[in-house]
């Protein structure tokens, strides 16, 4: 069998542009989706992709099989649930699993997988979001046996500009959940700054240009301050309910290890009041933005 052929569960707002990316780059690749006459599943049989109706036939003669969905509890469904793939994967079959997942979740699964003959790696994505799967200038944080990860690295980087061996099976979705959650303990802090500094009287605009200046991590603030000056009607590149899964994973992997992680608890409590609050499909940028009742910086500066 040719390493081109893959097959691909998950055609979401991120999986779709992935997808057609392996499709322009000659991967034969064959699609499920439970929407069969999605716009997703049309578009793509049009570039080439064969749609199948069932798993068995998803996965038969493929050498990979990749999957990117909403959790953890949706890709062991997808694997050991009734009809799950791994009742028809072939021995050798590799398995790459892209969704931001928990990492204990993602060694149990390939301990079974292992037990069956396929093998898995993780491989998140932590920089790009949907834009930068269109311009193929994602970040995959992989996890998993060297060898897998080289086998891999060519469909990997269809749609990257980076793709970066973290270390063993789980450790990629590890480095996705602590990136997060870092990212956001950032966004959360900067945006308490400006709630404060605003009920003193110092506007938004002042505190932003102020900070800058003496921001330790310019980067994870230009973030934060580019997210606040953004257009707050666009449609979420990533959206809150699922940054704050991610920080929830890296909150239950920070207990399971024993290590503090208060800072990082604080910001999950921050999304999740958002989250609660009815800002959960917002961008996880400005969620916090909007809870603490910040308002938008004019256009016109």
């Amino acid at each position: 069998m040719s390493d081109k052929r893959v097959a691909f569960i998950g055609l979401g707002n991120l999986g779709f542009p992935i997808a057609q990316n392996l499709v322009d780059d000659g991967f034969e690749l064959k699609i499920f989706d439970l929407q069969s006459e999605s716009d997703a599943v049309t578009a793509l049989v049009a570039r080439g992709a064969v749609f199948e109706e069932s798993r068995r036939k998803l996965v038969e003669a493929v050498d990979v099989v990749v999957t990117l969905l909403p959790d953890s509890d949706i890709v062991l469904n997808t694997y050991l649930g009734s009809d799950g793939l791994i009742g028809h994967l072939a021995p050798g079959t590799r398995c790459v699993e892209m969704t931001s997942g928990y990492p204990e979740a993602t060694v149990r699964l390939g301990k079974v997988l292992g037990e069956a003959g396929a093998r898995l790696i993780d491989a998140p994505i932590c920089n790009g979001a949907v834009p930068g799967a269109y311009a193929r200038r994602l970040v995959h944080l992989v996890g998993g046996e060297r060898e897998d990860f080289e086998a891999c690295r060519a469909l990997l980087s269809a749609s990257a500009r980076e793709v970066i061996h973290v270390g063993p099976l789980g450790t990629g979705h590890a480095m996705k959940a602590v990136n997060n959650s870092v990212l956001a303990t950032c966004n959360a802090a900067v945006t308490e700054g400006l709630a404060l500094l605003a009920a003193y009287g110092v506007p938004p605009d002042r505190a932003l240009e102020a900070l800058a200046e003496c921001s330790i991590n310019i980067n994870a603030f230009e973030q934060t301050a580019a997210a606040f000056r953004g257009d707050w009607d666009a449609p979420a590149s990533f959206r809150l309910a699922l940054q704050r899964k991610d920080m929830r994973y890296a909150a239950h992997l920070a207990s399971d290890l024993g290590v503090p992680h208060p800072v990082g608890d604080a910001a999950h409590g921050v999304l999740l009041d958002a989250e609660r609050a009815g800002f959960d499909d917002t961008d996880w940028s400005q969620g916090a933005f909007r809870r603490y009742g910040l308002q938008r910086l004019p256009t016109d500066g």
